[in-house]
């Protein structure tokens, strides 16, 4: 059983004075190295699958984020339900675990991740209920104007009908397409871009307009002139339990890029050992309805830097999230494009 634990290290100090005489004075300073934890990441909706559950190891806080902690990988996870189901996700790429094709949440039942490490650590979710989600009305955007022209963008907002009969709390994610073209000098080459924002953690409780109309900001798009952008908005249910861990993490995000990250402070989700390891989980396992709505936008024109903006010729598949365009295949275009 691997069992991580905390390290202080003393360093001694040899302090020399030279006052009217030299002296060598020791100072005992204690610090804690900080031992990366395990970091969770799982969701699983209404929606199709698979689903992927995410293992990793925390960073160390005096790093950066880099995307690339290291994996637990050689892990047996499984995802158990409130009827008896159960569903052994396999290894896909080192820490990463994937659902079959045939597994699908179902709102109403509760589910349970447990995890056993390569080590022989238990690792185990609190029950986590996948509650309805009422369905995204509508979407609107209106261009931000600011005094550094390159940081101007479009809000995005989305407009839910609360139910007034239960209480509810909300988790909003997206992503977007838009097309960028390289010039040469016989032919232009098109391409898509496929972005989102894996840092911005939107989340809300309907206390205060219960039963009323929601218009939430769930996006910014720092795009300009002349641009054509389709937008995928998705919204979660969320239970008490995960709202509280997301809206923890969104109050800390100004210093922390992702729950990958080192922690200002360990925000307590809903993942613990079995075996009587006192470390803690970082992460959250989720289970959530989701709905989702899209919306094609063609962004006001001239409002300067215009935009698409210039980019290097090489080939589409050469820039991050990025493929070649076929004006002539409509069926390969993101879906909702134009309409």
């Amino acid at each position: 059983m691997c069992m991580i634990k905390n390290i202080i290290h003393k360093v001694i100090f040899i302090l020399v004075l030279p006052l009217l005489y030299s002296c060598e004075v020791p100072i005992d300073v204690e610090y804690e190295v900080p031992v990366p934890q395990i970091v969770v990441d799982g969701l699983i909706t209404d929606q199709p699958g698979p689903y992927e559950i995410i293992l990793s190891y925390s960073g160390a806080y005096t790093s950066g984020s880099d995307g690339n902690n290291p994996a637990v990988s050689g892990a047996e996870v499984v995802i158990t339900d409130d009827v008896g189901n159960i569903e052994h996700l396999r290894e896909t790429r080192p820490g990463r675990y994937l659902t079959s094709d045939f597994f699908q949440g179902s709102v109403g039942r509760t589910y349970i991740l447990s995890i056993t490490t390569q080590e022989g650590s238990r690792i185990e979710s609190n029950p986590e209920e996948m509650l309805p989600v009422p369905p995204v009305d509508s979407i609107y955007y209106h261009f931000q104007y600011l005094s550094d022209p390159n940081k101007q963008g479009h809000n995005i907002f989305a407009v839910v009908n609360d139910p007034v009969e239960e209480k509810n709390f909300y988790r909003w994610s997206w992503d977007g397409y838009y097309r960028f073209f390289m010039v040469t000098d016989i032919d232009v080459i098109s391409c898509w871009r496929h972005e989102y924002d894996l840092n911005r953690i939107t989340v809300v409780e309907d206390r205060d307009f219960n039963g009323n109309n929601i218009y939430h900001p769930v996006a910014f798009i720092p795009h300009f002139a002349n641009d054509e952008y389709l937008i995928h908005i998705y919204q979660y249910s969320l239970t008490e339990n995960a709202f509280k861990f997301w809206n923890t993490l969104s109050d800390q995000s100004d210093n922390v890029g992702s729950i990958f990250d080192p922690q200002p402070a360990r925000v307590k989700g809903n993942m613990m050992y079995v075996d009587g390891t006192q470390e803690p989980v970082l992460g959250y396992f989720g289970a959530s309805a989701v709905s989702t709505r899209h919306l094609f936008m063609n962004f006001k024109p001239g409002v300067s830097p215009e935009y698409p903006r210039s980019y290097p010729v090489q080939p589409c598949e050469s820039y991050r999230d990025s493929f070649v365009y076929n004006p002539s295949d409509p069926s390969s275009w993101p879906k909702g494009w134009g309409e």
